[in-house]
């Protein structure tokens, strides 16, 4: 019978999101530097199992429709068959790490009932509703990703919760060939101001916004191109394309679909533009300024900590009509400012948002849960 993983990351649905990537880094990590073994559980075929994969991890399906939540019914149907899954790859010292709150929902129990304990690391800003608070009655412990993420978790056991980064790996991205590679893909001219939008078009990124920011900058800068990279959220690739014609920039706008690895997409930008707000935390702006790309972004939640935190781009009031922000992207693309750190100083922020450094803090966490699961103590070994 083969060894038990130490750690079963469940996932509901079929795209991926950063969300998955940063599990995934997480995942590789806890293996690189402890020999820590994380499967994940997830729709055979689907995206997140080719991401999975292609970041070392060893991959299960989980045999379920790809939906992203499940209504209670339909969980109460699959109890059994989720608490023999885990069983048959895991033990009782298996850490179970739940990444939103609707995988929570559905394989909380079920980790419950196998015996495991469960981690939930909260990475989005939920409403304080009686079946978020039902489904995070189950985790021994939470993980925050960011002050937002923290507070919001205000009706939990607060000796439960530890705010632990997420980590970032930009070593060996090469900026010219990132570059060259997305001008192809883009089929734009050469001397082509690239101006990006990293992110699924849910509502809350404002993928129309940043079309209504392009077209306020399209009249100025003719070498401009505002190239999207994502894929389908509350709105598809057509709805965006739709209002980009409609916006009369429809010959501007460049629809690139989900690329991987994404910190070459950051790479390639001359400038990185981030209009969302309500956001957990935000990958693309850490990216970005250890990339030395400089961003504009919305100064809310999650991003708003990142850019004070760490500096990098500029930041734009959350109420701001799209010209404003326009006017940003504008003084960047002019020269007018240059918010790009020194190399010494992004080289201080990868340390400190290394994915060892996060590895670290999980693996503390996760001993604190199984402070006698062999595989835990053999990692706080190699940790030594």
């Amino acid at each position: 019978m083969p060894q038990p993983y130490a750690i079963i990351f469940p996932f509901l649905g079929a795209g991926v999101g950063g969300s998955h990537v940063v599990t995934f880094r997480l995942g590789r990590a806890l293996d690189e530097f402890f020999g820590l073994k994380s499967l994940v559980l997830c729709v055979e075929g689907s995206k997140i199992a080719e991401e999975a994969r292609r970041y070392g991890l060893d991959v299960a399906a989980h045999g379920e429709r790809a939906v992203s939540r499940n209504n209670p019914f339909y969980d109460l149907t699959k109890v059994a068959h989720r608490v023999a899954l885990l069983k048959r790859y895991g033990d009782r010292d298996t850490i179970v790490h739940a990444n939103d709150i609707e995988t929570t929902q559905s394989w909380g129990p079920c980790a419950k009932l196998a015996g495991m304990k469960l981690v939930y690391q909260h990475q989005s800003l939920n409403r304080d509703a009686l079946p978020n608070r039902i489904a995070l009655a189950f985790p021994d412990a939470f993980i925050a990703v960011s002050d937002p993420c923290l507070n919001n978790l205000h009706y939990v056991d607060q000796t439960k919760i530890v705010k632990i980064l997420y980590s970032y790996t930009v070593k060996g991205v090469d900026r010219t060939i990132a570059r060259a590679n997305v001008l192809a893909d883009a089929d734009v001219p050469q001397d082509s101001i690239l101006l990006g939008f990293v992110g699924n078009f849910w509502n809350r990124k404002r993928p129309h916004y940043f079309i209504d920011v392009a077209k306020a900058i399209a009249p100025h800068e003719p070498r401009a191109r505002f190239l999207m990279f994502g894929r389908a959220g509350e709105n598809s690739e057509d709805d965006m394309k739709a209002y980009a014609a409609e916006q009369g920039v429809a010959d501007r706008v460049v629809f690139m679909g989900f690329r991987s690895p994404p910190e070459e997409n950051v790479a390639a930008l001359d400038v990185m533009l981030a209009p969302a707000i309500n956001e957990p935390f935000g990958l693309t702006p850490v990216e970005s300024l250890l990339l030395a790309t400089p961003y504009v972004i919305t100064a809310d939640a999650g991003h708003l900590e990142s850019g004070e935190r760490w500096k990098g781009g500029l930041l734009v009031p959350k109420d701001a009509p799209p010209d404003v922000f326009a006017q940003s992207v504008m003084r960047i693309i002019r020269g007018e400012v240059s918010p790009v750190l020194s190399p010494e100083r992004r080289a201080e922020i990868a340390r400190e948002l290394s994915p060892r450094a996060q590895a670290d803090q999980v693996l503390a966490l996760y001993r604190r849960l199984r402070p006698r699961a062999p595989a835990f103590a053999i990692g706080a070994h190699a940790a030594a």
